[in-house]
C-alpha cells in the first residue's frame, strides 16, 4: 500500500502544483507553489501525531480497536480530498 501511497502522491504533486502556479498572481507564483510541498509535509505530520495518539493506549486496547483510530480520521481527510477535487470540475 505505501508503494501505491507514493504512486499516488507523485501523480497528485505535479497536478497540484501546475494549479496552484497557474491559477496564482503572477507576482504572487513562487509562494502559491510552496503550498502542495507544505500540504504533503501536513499530511505526513498529521498521520505521526495520530498514530503516535493512538499509540499511547494499552496495548491489548490498541491491538483490538485502537489501531482504527487513524483509518476513521483518514475517510474524513477522503472526504475532504474528494470534495476539493470535484470543485473543480
Amino acid at each position: 500500500m505505501r508503494i501505491f501511497q507514493g504512486i499516488d502522491v507523485g501523480g497528485e504533486y505535479g497536478e497540484a502544483m501546475l494549479i496552484a502556479v497557474e491559477y496564482a498572481p503572477v507576482c504572487r507564483r513562487g509562494f502559491y507553489g510552496s503550498w502542495p510541498q507544505v500540504g504533503d509535509l501536513a499530511g505526513l505530520l498529521l498521520g505521526t501525531v495520530v498514530f503516535g495518539l493512538v499509540s499511547l493506549l494499552p496495548n491489548e486496547q490498541f491491538l483490538d480497536r485502537g489501531w482504527r483510530v487513524a483509518f476513521l480520521v483518514s475517510i474524513v481527510l477522503f472526504g475532504i480530498g474528494m470534495y476539493i477535487q470535484l470543485q473543480r470540475f
